[in-house]
């Protein structure tokens, strides 16, 4: 069963990393800016502009990935396309949750 579910375990105990890679990667591009080009556009930096401290934001960092590893654990029997489209979304709509507060945060303090 796990033998299967290789790259989905995977998948899901980077998945923080690997999907603020991607997504940073792909805006920058979007942008017109090269994708290796240093800013403050990912997640940690996010949560930093927040208010967070170092310790905070780490903390919080390892606590979404370690719900992201125990949820996928459930996910384990789907087929594995499944797995990784539902983990996906899972993902993308936790991690945009800190852009979308910084963004009302900015608009009020306008």
């Amino acid at each position: 069963m796990f033998v299967r579910k290789g790259p989905f375990i995977v998948i899901a105990i980077l998945s923080i990393p690997l999907y603020d890679t991607f997504r940073v990667f792909f805006m920058r591009v979007f942008n017109g800016k090269h994708p290796l080009h240093p800013d403050r556009t990912h997640i940690h930096h996010v949560l930093l502009d927040l208010g967070f401290g170092h310790k905070k934001v780490s903390t919080i960092i390892y606590s979404i990935n370690l719900l992201i590893i125990v949820l996928s654990y459930f996910m384990l029997d789907m087929s594995i396309g499944l797995s990784i489209f539902i983990l996906s979304l899972l993902i993308f709509s936790i991690m945009a949750v800190p852009f979308v507060i910084l963004q009302i945060k900015n608009r009020k303090s306008e």
